[in-house]
């Protein structure tokens, strides 16, 4: 992180971050800083581990699910509120993200594409993923 002094064409370098809160000062002294603090969870769908806060919106595996119905997350495997660290063993029993289903799609296509050498052998096909599209609204 460095912010260019117009006045001296140099520039200043006041520190680096090393990673979520922490920041390496000129000095080489660890500083934990923190912004405001949200609700935080990571939450287990369609195979797959999400950090999720309250208003995020997220591409997930397409749910069975009609747009602008609401949906529950049971399985939830970490959770931060305000510092109050909870972490599920594997799971935590009494911890539920709500979400609202906002849209349903397709990805773009990808093509896979097998080739062997030698013997004419080509296959082109393409795949497009389904996906659903959530609102997250609550954590409780």
């Amino acid at each position: 992180m460095s912010y260019y002094n117009s006045n001296s064409s140099m520039t200043l370098y006041l520190g680096v971050i090393l990673g979520k809160g922490l920041f390496l000062d000129q000095n080489h002294i660890i500083i934990y800083y923190s912004f405001v603090m949200t609700k935080l969870a990571v939450i287990k769908t369609g195979g797959k581990q999400y950090i999720v806060k309250e208003g995020d919106t997220l591409v997930i595996e397409k749910l069975g699910l009609d747009v602008g119905t609401h949906v529950d997350f049971n399985e939830v495997l970490f959770t931060d509120h305000d510092g109050d660290v909870k972490v599920g063993m594997p799971l935590l029993d009494s911890v539920v993200v709500g979400a609202k289903v906002v849209g349903q799609g397709r990805l773009k296509k990808i093509n896979v594409v097998k080739f062997k050498r030698k013997v004419r052998y080509r296959r082109n096909i393409g795949h497009r993923q389904a996906y659903s599209k959530v609102l997250i609204q609550t954590i409780s």
